[in-house]
């Protein structure tokens, strides 16, 4: 079984490489967190599956928009590990850990606006 769905993000996800205030990173990643969160429940929702009980496996793209820049690999990673966390808050995975998620590596493609494609398989 497969599902897809995406969400609209604010432009700044949280980077290892922003230079920004410890307040300021954690309001950000609260919020990707969060907006995920709600997106996916109301997806799981409308499709009126329960929660994941079975290991998933997540590829999560990142959309950018023109004015924004491809991420390197390490910084793309640790920028969407809020928007897993949200996924395990919407009921999607058990949990983030090797036993119940396999993660593919993330992808990042241009769009008109910023958003997180969000594709899941469960066997």
């Amino acid at each position: 079984m497969t599902w897809a769905f995406t969400v609209p993000l604010p432009a700044s996800l949280p980077s290892p490489n922003s230079r920004i205030h410890w307040a300021e990173r954690a309001r950000r990643v609260k919020q990707a967190r969060e907006i995920v969160a709600l997106a996916a429940r109301s997806e799981r929702n409308r499709l009126d599956l329960d929660k994941a009980a079975k290991p998933r496996t997540v590829q999560l793209t990142r959309i950018y928009s023109a004015r924004h820049k491809i991420m390197d690999a390490d910084n793309l990673t640790a920028s969407l590990k809020p928007c897993q966390d949200g996924l395990v808050t919407a009921g999607w995975l058990v949990d983030d850990s090797p036993a119940w998620l396999t993660l593919l590596p993330p992808a990042q493609e241009p769009g008109p606006r910023p958003a997180l494609r969000v594709t899941i398989w469960e066997p």
